[in-house]
């Protein structure tokens, strides 16, 4: 996969997230967080990720479903697994598919151009994705969340070889990763 050029965060904060928005209940405790300026939060850098590619995406860990609202927001299909059904949207756009299973990984394939990684937070789930990705040779972009607030995340991202930029300065104040395969 070619290597993206890194967006600032006045482009990413120019990205009308209203769809998005619309689309979770005022309830939603998350929702506060959605049009949050990049470099706090990842949602605008996830809508513009998924208007970068051009097969489909692959997500690790649903939860309540915004990341995937703001992968698919250009019209991309989005896989998104997770192992509980959490979900708060208002409405199932059709080119988003939620699965609940373990292991959604072994589905990726040479269709799929971006993986986000947003799971367990321990590594041992993450390293296993990863060293899956190796194991079939697969190109493409993955996104890991979390890659400075957890230490085994950290630990991991220090150790990948491959091809990778830290985005959190215009991601998630937790630390957002790049990595090209």
């Amino acid at each position: 996969m070619k290597k993206l050029k890194k967006p600032t965060n006045k482009i990413l904060d120019k990205i009308d997230m209203t769809s998005i928005l619309e689309n979770i209940p005022k309830s939603d405790t998350n929702l506060v967080y959605i049009d949050a300026p990049s470099g706090e939060e990842h949602y605008r850098l996830l809508a513009w990720l998924g208007s970068k590619v051009k097969g489909d995406i692959l997500e690790l860990g649903t939860f309540r479903g915004h990341s995937a609202l703001c992968l698919a927001k250009d019209g991309l299909s989005v896989i998104s697994f997770d192992i509980e059904d959490h979900l708060s949207i208002t409405e199932k756009p059709e080119n988003i598919f939620f699965e609940y299973a373990e292991n959604g990984h072994h589905l990726i394939n040479d269709s799929v151009d971006l993986v986000f990684i947003d799971t367990m937070h321990d590594g041992i789930y993450e390293a296993e994705v990863l060293n899956h990705l190796r194991s079939i040779s697969w190109k493409g972009i993955v996104i890991m969340d979390d890659i400075v607030l957890f230490p085994e995340l950290a630990k991991i991202w220090e150790s990948i070889p491959e091809q990778k930029e830290d985005w959190t300065d215009i991601g998630h104040h937790s630390g957002t990763g790049i990595i090209y395969f």
